[in-house]
């Protein structure tokens, strides 16, 4: 969702449609695209982007190559660097975490200059930087704070009290500029500061390990090292961690203070953030993209310093060819990257196609809010990232991935203990299975879904298995595409149940005992599933409830997104108009 929104924000803000205090994410990155837009309106001319954040993270490689004295040429170690699995991913998406990663090597190389030549001009580009991180986004800090720490407790020891206090101004100063901006620039964006970056939302652990500190949740990072960060290119790490225990076997010299300095400061830019962010609810491999850079640093610093030139020569070429096969096979789609959608996924003329077979005669090519949220829709045959940009597309409307009930998924029943918006689940579970955590939150059954759903969104299937497959469905349109043709079918309006509706009585059936307001909020939501749809009959969703259930006014909050906000207005309307009928 963070894509589109960024994309929409700055297409706004170039038409001129919202300023910036209407800014209600908590990133400048929409206003990075406002630029590229005098080119094209489209989210091709946006990445260019992600073109400009790609070469000033080859200039940074480059300054870093120099100031860890790398014998590799830096346009081979920033090569390697941007095709990373992450990275690659990253650089075709209109994610921040791209730029943040250059923002971030570039912060690094200014302290390490900083450090090393303690001369002040450092200090300029050091706060410049670092406020802009932070405008970009406001986990920036947590990149820099390890290392922060060190430095610190390294000056305490040596009794450099003042150097302290100067060390801590130069990044806290920053900071508290940062924040104050936001809060007069955009006020809208400041809740997000206020809410811990939204990680305290009741549903937000549903991303990724749900228990904090659980051996999972723990290990969540560490392993996505070899999952999505660097895949292939894991096993070249060990030269690097041989080279921090076992130095003495490893070097050519003995290593200098400097270069010592320089190995701490790389393995806490890489490790630092992996353990920091472990206490964060919130877990997604995005979110650890800064640290690919460190760790390919860390990697050839290791070769350097091999005994043997035949073998550093063997070895810097072993690491190029692995990563130039591993960018191979994710562009080739042979090996599945996050985030990495390399070709038009077609949404927009699904969307037509949806609308055209709802309204024969509309020349409309997109459903608002309203129309998304009356309609159940499933989608089956797309890659992980396809998929999850299709159930981005039709939100709020709930959409189920046909495709995670024939994988080996861990089946997790939450949703039939804690009731929540069941968009949040379903969405939830695409972007787990997109984010590589095998997890899927267990609401509706198959044939419930497919048998409810108003539209069938399929790719990569034979015409003709489509009426054995999908009987009660008829086909509406089909649209060819480069890998394999997208069939749209849907069924009469009348012969389906909102999937809200569905799950709100299957809820009731598991749960009992439920007070007031917890029955208040599951009768609401399929009530106003039902309003939507037009057919709502309060005295018939009373008879999935407890004998003697009369509904009430305070209900709990189960709606997160931004987008809800058009509907849920329309409350009132729903809540009086239950009262008036159930008093008839």
């Amino acid at each position: 969702m963070d894509p589109w929104q960024y994309y929409l924000y700055g297409l706004s803000h170039f038409k001129g449609e919202i300023d910036a205090t209407g800014l209600t994410l908590p990133s400048i990155f929409p206003f990075l695209l406002t630029p590229f837009f005098h080119v094209s309106q489209t989210i091709p001319a946006a990445l260019w982007a992600n073109g400009l954040s790609a070469i000033f993270l080859v200039i940074i490689v480059h300054v870093l190559t120099k100031q860890l004295a790398l014998n590799c040429p830096s346009f081979l170690i920033a090569g390697i660097v941007l095709a990373c699995p992450l990275l690659l991913g990253l650089s075709r998406e209109l994610y921040l975490e791209f730029t943040l990663t250059a923002v971030v090597a570039g912060q690094f190389a200014v302290w390490i200059g900083l450090c090393e030549s303690n001369r002040r001009v450092w200090i300029i580009p050091m706060a410049l930087l670092f406020i802009f991180g932070v405008l970009l986004k406001a986990t920036y800090p947590l990149f820099f704070l390890a290392p922060l720490l060190l430095v610190v407790a390294k000056r305490i020891l040596e009794g450099r009290f003042i150097s302290v206090i100067g060390l801590i101004a130069t990044f806290a100063i920053p900071l508290l500029i940062a924040v104050l901006f936001v809060k007069v620039a955009f006020p809208q964006a400041f809740e997000y500061y206020t809410s811990l970056g939204n990680t305290s939302l009741p549903v937000m652990p549903l991303i990724g390990p749900r228990e904090a500190f659980s051996l999972e949740s723990s290990m969540f990072y560490i392993s996505h090292i070899g999952i999505t960060m660097l895949v292939f290119l894991t096993p070249f790490l060990l030269l690097a961690t041989w080279k921090a225990f076992w130095p003495a076997a490893a070097t050519t010299a003995p290593k200098t203070k400097d270069e010592q300095w320089r190995d701490v400061m790389l393995w806490l830019w890489f490790l630092g953030p992996l353990l920091i962010l472990t206490l964060q609810p919130v877990k997604e491999p995005r979110h650890i993209a800064p640290c690919v850079v460190p760790a390919i640093l860390l990697i050839f610093r290791a070769i350097d310093h091999v005994q043997y030139r035949p073998l550093r020569l063997v070895l810097t070429a072993a690491l190029t060819l692995t990563a130039l096969l591993q960018y191979g096979a994710i562009v080739s789609h042979r090996l599945y990257s996050p985030y990495f959608i390399d070709k038009p996924i077609g949404s927009a003329e699904i969307e037509r196609a949806v609308v055209a077979s709802v309204v024969k005669t509309s020349e409309a090519k997109q459903l608002n809010e309203q129309g998304k949220f009356m309609f159940n829709f499933a989608v089956a045959g797309f890659g992980r990232n396809e998929a999850l940009s299709l159930v981005w597309q039709f939100h709020p409307g709930i959409v189920y991935n046909l495709d995670l009930f024939d994988h080996d998924l861990r089946r997790m029943d939450i949703p039939l203990k804690e009731f929540e918006d069941l968009y949040t689940y379903e969405s939830f579970n695409s972007y787990n299975w997109r984010c590589r955590w095998p997890v899927r939150y267990q609401s509706l059954d198959q044939k419930t879904v497919v048998d409810n759903a108003d539209f069938l969104i399929i790719k990569g299937i034979e015409s003709e298995s489509l009426a054995k497959n999908y009987p009660r469905h008829r086909l509406e349109e089909r649209l060819p595409t480069e890998d394999g043709d997208i069939f749209i079918l849907s069924q009469p309006f009348r012969n389906s149940q909102h999937y809200r509706v569905r799950y709100g009585k299957y809820f009731l059936l598991q749960n009992e005992t439920l007070n007031n307001i917890e029955l208040n909020t599951v009768y609401f939501d399929m009530a106003m599933a039902d309003f939507y749809r037009g057919s709502l009959r309060p005295k018939a969703l009373l008879d999935a409830f407890p004998s003697g259930y009369s509904p009430g006014k305070k209900v709990r909050q189960i709606r997160y997104y931004s987008s809800y906000s058009l509907l849920l207005p329309r409350f009132e309307k729903v809540y009086n108009k239950i009262s008036n009928t159930l008093e008839r």
